[in-house]
């Protein structure tokens, strides 16, 4: 079963299924509610995390969408 995939033009939220993401949330927001589509994920280490999404579609077509998160507490190239 495919979970349809939009961005919002105004917000800018990404729209996953039935749940709403804006943008800045954190990956602790966000990855509870998508994990039964986390296909995998990735931690570079350096404040910046990767989640590969599968079983999606963007406008009727089949999609696999990578999210990429920022620790702002992290800084880049610690």
């Amino acid at each position: 079963m495919t979970s349809a995939f939009s961005i919002e033009p105004g917000s800018g939220n990404l729209c996953v299924g039935e749940a709403r993401f804006a943008p800045y949330q954190t990956r602790a927001e966000i990855e509870p509610q998508i994990t039964h589509l986390v296909e995998r994920s990735r931690d570079h280490g350096n404040g910046y995390a990767w989640l590969y999404l599968h079983g999606l579609s963007f406008g009727g077509h089949p999609a696999i969408v990578s999210l990429c998160f920022q620790d702002w507490n992290k800084p880049a190239g610690a």
